[in-house]
Parts: C-alpha cells; sequence; structure tokens
C-alpha cells in the first residue's frame, strides 16, 4: 500500500449538509436519504446482508454511514467502502490502491491513483472472510492515505 497523502489536515465539512470530504468545495449532492429508504420494496433479505456488511465495517474501526440518493457509503476519513441496492443484490465496492482483483470482486475500475473493486452481495452468507479482508484493507489504506484528519 502506497503512503503518498499528506496526513493531519482537517477535512472539509460542507456547511449546507455536514458532509466532510478531502477536497474543498468538492461537488455533491446535499441529499441525505435515510438508510431504510433504499430498501424499501426490496427483498428483507437484502437488508440483512446490508446490516452484516455494515457491521462486518464496524467491526474493524469507528466509521460513519453516508447515505446518499443512489448509494450508501462508510466513511473513516474518506469514503473508503460502500453499496447501491439494487433489485435483487447489492453492489459494493472499496477503494484499494491496486488493480488485482481476488474473489468475489468482478470488476475493478480506475479512478485517478484509486482502485474501486466492485462485487455482488446477494445474501447475508455472502458477507464473509473474503469480503471482511477486503473491508479491512480498505480502511486500512485509508489511514495510511488520510490518517490524521479529522472532522
Amino acid at each position: 500500500m502506497k503512503k503518498n497523502a499528506p496526513k493531519g489536515k482537517p477535512l472539509w465539512t460542507c456547511p449546507k449538509c455536514g458532509q466532510t470530504f478531502v477536497t474543498a468545495r468538492v461537488w455533491h449532492s446535499c441529499v441525505n436519504v435515510p438508510i431504510d429508504a433504499h430498501f424499501k420494496g426490496k427483498p428483507p433479505e437484502l437488508r440483512k446482508t446490508f446490516d452484516k456488511f455494515l457491521a462486518l465495517a464496524r467491526k474493524i474501526g469507528p466509521i460513519t454511514v453516508r447515505s446518499a440518493k443512489t448509494r450508501i457509503s462508510f466513511q473513516a476519513n474518506t469514503r473508503f467502502a460502500g453499496a447501491t441496492v439494487r433489485a435483487t443484490d447489492l453492489l459494493c465496492g472499496v477503494a484499494l490502491d491496486h488493480g488485482d482483483a481476488r474473489p468475489p470482486v468482478r470488476k475493478v475500475e480506475k479512478y485517478g491513483g484509486t482502485f474501486v473493486h466492485s462485487f455482488a452481495l446477494k445474501h447475508p452468507s455472502d458477507v464473509d472472510e473474503t469480503v471482511g479482508a477486503l473491508l479491512k484493507e480498505a480502511y486500512v489504506l485509508d489511514g495510511m492515505r488520510h490518517g490524521g484528519r479529522s472532522e
């Protein structure tokens, strides 16, 4: 994992919605959507799957959950993981510093120096140690890149 970002600089807080970002005045939607709204009309098993995914992330360390119009993100210093609720599954992603995909990852996309590893979760049993390892890797990387920042 690379250690390439300055540490200690406070996050910028949007004065309108209270969300925090590494970059000041970055474009974003100030819309905050209740988590339950993402699961309206969806199979109850998806909510159970999400809750297990979230619990696994919280076991790693303190996080803030950011629920927007199209996705639910997990933020330590930055948004390091998240999920989009679809009709039959959760499209999940973690932000890493390499493109080496391993199961359950189905797709890797590069954005600048970050590689978003995407995978689908359908059932609570899909949230296993491999998913936990991906979350932990993303959380640790976030701390290395942006540790020492505060909200």
